[in-house]
């Protein structure tokens, strides 16, 4: 894998916290890039509490991975730093998935790889703990994106240009309903996107006819939502959301979730 052109210093927050570097991020990427639909981006006070409240018990690990101009710790105050760009992504323990939430880069560095190192980085950060846990690497890694119902013009980047971007990066759009969560009590679902995995947890199958087809386990991704919905709006949701009932008995039905071969 080539490096980006520019001199870079690559930071995970999980390893070496800086409130300053996460605010900053948060300001200065997320909200330009995410903060116009309200449902989608979560309080920075959300990440906060992961990293800075001992007495939180996480159902998930929280990872900020974020490519700076240069070594804060060399720095007078981190906040001098520039941030070329960033990702964030979850590790759930009970299905032992990943989920990328966001990835942004700042227009001053487009095109110049960090996209493709960031997902890297998303891969080793997340397998290496699902190896602390025992298992051999994660059963997937998935992703949210945008389909075309969003208002396009608020957004920074067409989503159709944007899922051609994680195509590139080795995500695939599952052939499958998908419903948000509500990410907090003041929010409301999210109906507007697709859920992706990561290319490298799937498997080819010989689909109908003689072609081949990429596909997922469905129990794999059951065991994700099922957690998701727990995680973001408790125990009760598995019972009682009707959403997610709709996706369980979906998934309960099928053995494999197969992928579209192309952005879509």
């Amino acid at each position: 894998m080539s490096e980006p052109p520019l001199a870079h210093y690559l930071l995970n927050l999980r390893d070496n916290y800086s409130h300053d570097l996460l605010a900053s991020f948060y300001k200065d990427l997320m909200v330009p890039n995410f903060g116009q639909f309200e449902s989608e981006l979560e309080p920075v006070s959300v990440w906060f509490k992961q990293f800075e409240d001992a007495d939180h018990q996480s159902l998930y690990t929280l990872h900020v991975i974020l490519v700076l101009d240069q070594d804060p710790s060399k720095l007078s105050h981190h906040s001098k730093a520039v941030i070329y760009g960033g990702v964030c992504c979850e590790y759930y323990p009970k299905s032992n998935c990943g989920l990328m939430t966001y990835i942004a880069v700042s227009p001053t560095a487009k095109a110049s790889g960090l996209g493709k190192l960031l997902v890297s980085h998303v891969l080793a950060s997340l397998n290496a703990e699902a190896r602390s846990r025992g298992h051999a690497r994660c059963h997937a890694i998935y992703l949210e994106t945008n389909n075309d119902h969003v208002d396009a013009s608020k957004d920074v980047m067409l989503p159709a240009t944007r899922r051609k971007v994680l195509h590139k990066l080795g995500f695939r759009i599952l052939k499958f309903d998908y419903v948000q969560p509500r990410l907090s009590d003041d929010q409301d679902k999210c109906r507007d996107l697709y859920f992706a995995a990561h290319d490298s947890f799937l498997e080819e199958h010989v689909g109908d006819g003689t072609s081949k087809v990429h596909v997922l386990h469905s129990q794999h991704l059951l065991e994700f939502i099922k957690e998701f919905y727990v995680v973001l709006q408790g125990e009760d949701s598995i019972t009682e959301d009707e959403d997610y009932l709709k996706a369980e008995k979906t998934l309960k039905g099928l053995k494999y979730i197969e992928v579209y071969a192309t952005p879509i």
